[in-house]
């Protein structure tokens, strides 16, 4: 049996982290689906309707996520989701496709496929574990939720930290010295 604090910090992060994924594609529908489409994974015809898809499972994710009855349904969803993403970015990766955007950075990111993103992935896929598992049954109280959200927001604030270093990868190697 998984803590309560455990679940509601994964469950907090998952949520922040599927909203903004969703908030990112939505707010540039047409660019989002050039990404999509870069891939090369999905049918032309398919391309407009699934780009469309995605945030709205991206909203259904993080509400479900903050809805207890739905916890588990919809973090297994946000897993699998997860799981499809790394799986794309893995098959583009064997392809040698790395210039690409991922489409799964904050607004205003832009990110390279590397290796780094099954990596963060992977431990996203981790939190979603945890916050589908059954949670101890003891009560809550004030302390919990609070460590909880104190827990998520660290959590957050790295999370949003290694994406923004992915992001920057390529700008900051430019600013080494070249020795030869």
């Amino acid at each position: 049996m998984i803590d309560p604090i455990l679940t509601l910090g994964s469950t907090l992060v998952l949520a922040r982290v599927f909203l903004a994924a969703g908030v990112h594609k939505w707010r540039d529908l047409p660019r989002f689906e050039s990404t999509l489409g870069a891939y090369g994974l999905v049918p032309g015809l398919l391309l407009r309707p699934v780009a469309w898809l995605l945030p709205v499972a991206e909203f259904t994710i993080a509400t479900g996520l903050l809805v207890a009855p739905a916890r588990s349904a919809a973090a297994t969803a946000g897993a699998v989701l997860l799981g499809i993403y790394t799986l794309a970015i893995g098959v583009n990766l064997a392809r040698g496709r790395r210039s690409i955007d991922c489409g799964c950075g904050d607004p205003g990111q832009t990110q390279k496929l590397t290796e780094w993103l099954l990596l963060r992935n992977g431990v996203l896929m981790g939190f979603a574990m945890l916050a589908a598992a059954p949670g101890m049954n003891r009560p809550t109280g004030w302390l919990d939720w609070l460590v909880a959200l104190l827990a998520a927001a660290a959590l957050v604030l790295l999370y949003s930290a290694c994406n923004q270093l992915l992001s920057n990868r390529e700008r900051l190697a430019g600013l080494r010295p070249s020795h030869g």
